[in-house]
């Protein structure tokens, strides 16, 4: 009698095992009645505590591309301002005047100090205030690839990279030697090259990469330095 009740009572503790199973497994089914609407979003939205990397917070290829649209732009209203005030420009030329080799000689004297005088000024604020206006214009700035400021060193050397055919064509402005003027095109070209490096998954160009800068949001770089300065708790 003792041994059937005892076959009883472990018959009864397997069924009961077996019905919790089964109320646990309803219990994590989305199809589950008992699975509220919370839970079952819950279940197809990704993971938002997971750790980022930089690259993330870095700013990609269309943002850097506007601001590049942005500063051409700008500079192109200010040498056209200089060029108008100086005389260089007039409202009487043509496109036929060019076809005269001398007046189109004596124009390029006029105009290539222009233009080399406002692109120098006007990138010069990629040193000065680590952006240029369209840059700062789009809330971005260059800083170091870990997210803090960039120091001059930095700064300046990208400037030198990035703006190298600048530099031919001053060479080219006091020499007059084409091979300046052929290597400022290529260097030009080269650079614009480098840019399109942006578009891969850590975000900088090759003149970013030597310099180990990168281009982030103004804000996150002031909240990330903000946040390490705090103190552990």
């Amino acid at each position: 009698m003792d041994l059937n009740n005892d076959l009883n009572h472990n018959n009864d503790e397997a069924k009961e095992k077996n019905e919790e199973k089964k109320i646990e497994q309803n219990d994590e089914n989305p199809n589950s009645p008992k699975f509220d609407a919370q839970d079952k979003l819950r279940s197809i939205l990704p993971n938002y505590n997971q750790q980022y990397n930089l690259w993330d917070y870095r700013v990609g290829f269309g943002r850097r591309f506007a601001a590049a649209i942005i500063d051409s732009i700008f500079v192109a209203i200010l040498i056209s301002i200089l060029g108008f005030a100086t005389g260089v420009f007039s409202t009487n030329m043509n496109f036929s005047d060019f076809i005269d080799p001398n007046f189109a000689t004596n124009f390029m004297k006029d105009y290539l100090p222009i233009t080399l005088l406002v692109s120098f000024v006007y990138y010069s604020t990629e040193i000065l205030l680590s952006g240029s206006p369209g840059k700062h214009v789009l809330g971005i700035i260059i800083a170091e690839e870990n997210m803090h400021y960039a120091n001059y060193y930095q700064l300046t050397t990208r400037f030198l990279i990035k703006h190298l055919d600048l530099v031919f064509s001053l060479i080219y402005y006091f020499t007059w030697s084409s091979i300046f003027s052929t290597l400022s095109s290529y260097v030009s070209f080269l650079v614009m090259i480098f840019f399109f490096f942006v578009i891969r998954q850590n975000k900088q160009s090759i003149y970013d990469k030597i310099t180990k800068t990168a281009v982030f949001f103004k804000k996150e770089v002031d909240i990330n330095i903000e946040k390490e300065s705090q103190p552990n708790i």
